[in-house]
């Protein structure tokens, strides 16, 4: 969280966070995550009457001021416990000089 704030250019941190966007420690603000944005505010916690719990959202994406989230597409990933999200990013007119950083879990 620190090394993300502390960068001066865009960065995007993707990936299983384990944490769900509702719990005391996802400590982000709520604007610059994914979560709440699509199909991905809502989760199935029961499939098929069996009383497993997935679908949680763990799975994020944090991005800087400098970018804009305009979208996220979910989509099933055979196989996981997981979704795959597609984003629709732009990065907004900025003057750094630097390379874009993303940290993926």
């Amino acid at each position: 969280h620190e090394a993300a704030q502390n960068e001066e250019g865009p960065w995007i941190i993707a990936g299983d966070l384990n944490v769900v966007p509702w719990s005391q420690y996802f400590d982000w603000d709520k604007d610059r995550t994914c979560f709440g944005e699509s199909s991905y505010v809502s989760f199935m916690p029961f499939e098929r009457g069996r009383f497993r719990l997935i679908g949680l959202p763990i799975d994020h994406c944090i991005i800087s001021e400098q970018i804009s989230l305009h979208g996220v597409v979910v989509s099933e990933f055979k196989g996981s416990d997981h979704r795959m999200l597609s984003y629709d990013l732009s990065i907004n007119n900025t003057n750094f000089t630097k390379s874009m950083t993303i940290l993926a879990y």
